[in-house]
């Protein structure tokens, strides 16, 4: 039984999105299995974009990527390995970011 009415329903094909943020009207939903894969939803729920996140850097050692929305930005982290990248949205390519200057767990 919802909780809230289900008025704008938004059918996503499987079961691994998470909310990384919201940038103005527009909600991004990122995905555990696919991590440079967005799906940016209008709030009202009437359109949905898909997006790809390019990574200027080697994936050697990084195993579990989240994506957050933090606007003008967004982020990748690893959570793993100490890694952080940002870029741009709308841009959509993330450098890294902070590059040796802390460790995180």
């Amino acid at each position: 039984h919802p909780v809230l009415p289900t008025t704008h329903v938004a059918q996503l094909q499987y079961n691994s999105y998470y909310l990384a943020g919201q940038a103005g009207e527009t909600m991004y939903l990122g995905n555990i299995t696919a991590p440079f894969h967005l799906v940016a939803v209008r709030q009202d729920l009437a359109d949905t974009q898909h997006v790809r996140i390019r990574l200027r850097y080697p994936l050697d050692g990084l195993k579990r990527l989240t994506v957050s929305i933090d606007s003008p930005y967004f982020y990748l982290m690893d959570g793993i390995a100490p890694a952080l990248f940002r870029g741009h949205i709308g841009q959509w390519e993330a450098n890294k970011f902070m590059y040796d200057s802390s460790y995180f767990t």
